[in-house]
């Protein structure tokens, strides 16, 4: 499965709107059996000021269905954040927890996913809460 989301980063309890991500999820998962999703995205609004800002994760995700057309998606695993300007460079690795959720009409899905990210090095969780659409049941 493919899909494409927009995000709403924050940290702790404030949302960061000015650093909307866009983003692309590959999932390879069926119901009641352990698969994997890569997600990757970028902050647009920083592309434009020459900064070039990159995420991603690696998760296993363990999909239940609830119904035939409802699903959850719990997940889990690696992250990384990472961005360069013409001045400095850097990364930072940790790991997440999400669940998920994915209302399928078809081959085509809604999918609404919230991830909690540990970032080595840093204090506090910095969240993401996505909503997109995924194709490919």
């Amino acid at each position: 499965m493919i899909g494409l989301s927009v995000g709403l980063p924050g940290y702790e309890n404030h949302a960061a709107s000015e650093f909307l991500v866009l983003g692309l999820d590959i999932l390879k998962a069926k119901p009641a059996q352990p698969g994997l999703e890569l997600s990757l995205g970028t902050v647009p609004r920083l592309l434009s000021g020459q900064a070039v800002v990159f995420g991603g994760r690696l998760d296993a995700v363990f999909p239940l269905a609830v119904s035939p057309d409802f699903w959850l998606t719990p997940s889990g695993g690696g992250s990384l954040i990472g961005g360069a300007s013409s001045d400095v460079a850097g990364a930072f690795a940790g790991v997440n927890a999400g669940v998920g959720a994915i209302a399928w009409s078809g081959h085509v899905g809604l999918r609404a996913n919230v991830t909690l990210h540990h970032f080595l090095d840093t204090r506090g969780v910095v969240w993401l809460a996505e909503l997109g659409f995924v194709e490919g049941r």
